[in-house]
């Protein structure tokens, strides 16, 4: 009698543990068709994010790109400059030693009494 009370236990048990499984079994599945619905909205919105994302940056790798042309191009000038005054100095000096020599000791009077 023990055997067959028990095995009812069993079956009773085993039934319950089914029925539990399929309702687990039914809300996993319906929690993944929530998330493969909200996925499917959300792809068109993280499509056009990441699009425009890309085209922020493509921008501003052109304006960046820019940028460092015209200060490549002003550092141009600015040492073409800078030689031209070098070489105006230079032939003011040659054409002019003795005028060169006393604006030059002039000059570090001047810095000499301000420091």
């Amino acid at each position: 009698m023990d055997q067959t009370g028990s095995g009812n236990n069993k079956t009773t048990t085993s039934g319950a543990q089914t029925a539990t499984a399929r309702v687990v079994d039914d809300a996993a599945s319906r929690a993944h068709d929530t998330i493969d619905k909200a996925a499917a909205k959300a792809q068109p919105a993280v499509d056009r994010m990441a699009t425009n994302a890309h085209e922020l940056v493509e921008r501003a790798a052109v304006k960046a790109s820019d940028a460092a042309e015209g200060v490549d191009s002003k550092v141009d000038d600015l040492r073409e400059t800078g030689l031209r005054l070098s070489e105006q100095c230079e032939n003011y000096v040659q054409d002019n030693p003795l005028k060169a020599v006393g604006i030059a000791l002039a000059a570090g009077f001047i810095l000499a009494k301000l420091f």
